[in-house]
């Protein structure tokens, strides 16, 4: 699995991207999105409306992490330039943060 820690203009947010295989035996991508808040310490993963814990398919894993970068900066700004340090050994899971 790869983890990255993402800043936007109005928010800091983690994409964490898997291999996944599928029935047919091809190798999927699925990157999962999570809110982090007071500097990494929590970590809420990102839900729609509906209750589904979003997630983004792809055939890549550098392709699932662009689209969920894409995905992200609709709901919280553009991408900040610089990259975001994170370590998330003390962080604990939040409650679900639910987008609009």
């Amino acid at each position: 699995m790869t983890s990255q820690c993402v800043e936007f203009a109005q928010g800091n947010c983690l994409i964490e991207v898997e291999p996944q295989q599928s029935e047919t035996g091809l190798t999927r991508y699925i990157a999962r999105m999570s809110v982090l808040e007071n500097y990494g310490q929590i970590i809420r993963p990102l839900f729609g409306k509906d209750g589904r814990r979003i997630k983004i398919l792809a055939t890549s894993e550098r392709l699932a992490l662009r689209v969920a970068v894409s995905y992200l900066e609709g709901r919280f700004g553009r991408l900040e330039p610089r990259s975001l340090a994170c370590s998330l050994g003390g962080a604990t899971v939040g409650v679900p943060f639910v987008t609009q």
